[in-house]
């Protein structure tokens, strides 16, 4: 299992920049503290989000309910898919919102995502909560989470 983390952590720590230009990703270890969200956001795409747009949080780990999800319409996570956020808080379908990524290793990430589907009482073993598209993600973002669908499955959901 050590060896496992050890070799997830190396494929992560692949992805930070080794250029000139600084990191949009924040390592929580390496700065005691975390940059203002306004730079985070300015490192994305001009397209922003309404005034007053909502900050949710979703931490993703081996075995967390959130998890990123595809759709059968596409096989691509960020394209085609999203980020499932376990929450009994659902807001409302077309909601646009900041959603701020925490993954194993201390790595975040923020993007401008937009509500899609929600499943407000769980279905079985499957909790509440919402599916967000993306609307802007960072390159440096987009790599984060390939890489961590590669290391665990997305969810599916039914887009058709």
């Amino acid at each position: 299992a050590q060896q496992a983390a050890a070799a997830q952590q190396a494929a992560i720590d692949a992805l930070i920049p080794t250029t000139g230009a600084a990191p949009r990703i924040i390592e929580d270890e390496a700065e005691p503290q975390a940059q203002p969200r306004a730079s985070l956001r300015a490192a994305l795409p001009s397209q922003a989000a309404p005034r007053g747009a909502p900050v949710i949080e979703a931490n993703l780990g081996a075995h967390s309910s959130s998890n990123f999800y595809k759709g059968l319409s596409g096989n691509d996570v960020v394209d085609d898919g999203g980020i499932f956020i376990a929450t009994y808080k659902i807001p409302e379908i077309g909601e646009e919102f900041w959603v701020h990524v925490n993954l194993p290793g201390g790595y975040k990430f923020e993007a401008l995502a937009l509500v899609r589907w929600s499943r407000a009482n769980g279905v079985g073993d499957s909790p509440p909560g919402f599916g967000a598209a993306f609307k802007s993600v960072s390159e440096e973002a987009r790599k984060l989470i390939y890489r961590y669908a590669k290391n665990r499955e997305p969810l599916f959901y039914d887009d058709l």
